[in-house]
């Protein structure tokens, strides 16, 4: 699961931050904008407009891999609906949906590789015509 600043201050919730996997995900590689500002003014536009090559990427809150210290069972979550983080109870859920969903993610920058070369349509083709003919002869031969 994505990892949070676990910090209760202005560098750690709230709107903009995108000092957290999930946040940064958000603000700087899909570039969507949250529900407020840098300086707290609304912003049109704002919320998950740009989902980038994830197909079920929700409107709503994610829980991160980190919990809050000081806090027993209160952990951080992002709001990609607003663009919001912040931390709440373990067990309460969100107001939104009991059962808030996590995402996988690795470590490390993971680059576009070249696609994965697939066998050639025509070879497949040429292989399966020979084998019916090979078949049609087989049985013409009985």
């Amino acid at each position: 699961m994505p990892t949070s600043v676990d910090d209760l201050t202005n560098s750690g919730c709230g709107f903009n931050i995108a000092t957290s996997e999930f946040g940064h995900l958000y603000y700087t590689e899909l570039g969507n904008k949250g529900y407020y500002d840098t300086s707290g003014n609304y912003q049109p536009g704002w919320g998950l407009v740009n989902d980038g090559p994830f197909q079920h990427l929700q409107s709503t809150s994610y829980w991160s891999g980190t919990e809050a210290s000081g806090i027993p069972n209160y952990a951080w979550y992002f709001d990609t609906y607003f663009g919001f983080q912040y931390v709440d109870g373990e067990d309460v859920g969100h107001e939104a949906s009991p059962l808030l969903p996590g995402m996988a993610v690795r470590s490390g920058q993971v680059s576009e590789a070249a696609p994965v070369p697939e066998p050639s349509t025509l070879l497949l083709l040429s292989v399966g015509f020979l084998g019916l003919a090979r078949w049609r002869l087989h049985k013409r031969g009985r």
